[in-house]
């Protein structure tokens, strides 16, 4: 009895591993492929155009703020306030 179940492990196992390996070529061979076309048609639109990457120029000014600073007392040495 211990033989059967041990070779219905194997046979799902077995299964696992040709499910898997046929999802990977699915992925390698049709999937990838598709979206690497994709990607270059739409880096090739006016939209993502990358000669106007350059035209792009946004000013931020932004305070610049200590958020760790340490706080020194007798009763708390050294504690982060934040």
């Amino acid at each position: 009895m211990a033989e059967k179940s041990q070779d219905e492990v194997i046979k799902k196992l077995d299964d696992y591993k040709e499910k898997v390996r046929n999802d990977v070529e699915v992925l390698l061979k049709k999937t990838f492929p598709e979206k690497v076309l994709k990607l270059n048609e739409m880096l090739k639109s006016d939209r993502l155009n990358r000669s106007k990457v350059k035209e792009i120029h946004v000013s931020c000014h932004l305070k610049k703020k200590n958020y760790l600073s340490f706080k020194y007392t007798n009763s708390t040495k050294g504690i982060l306030d934040f």
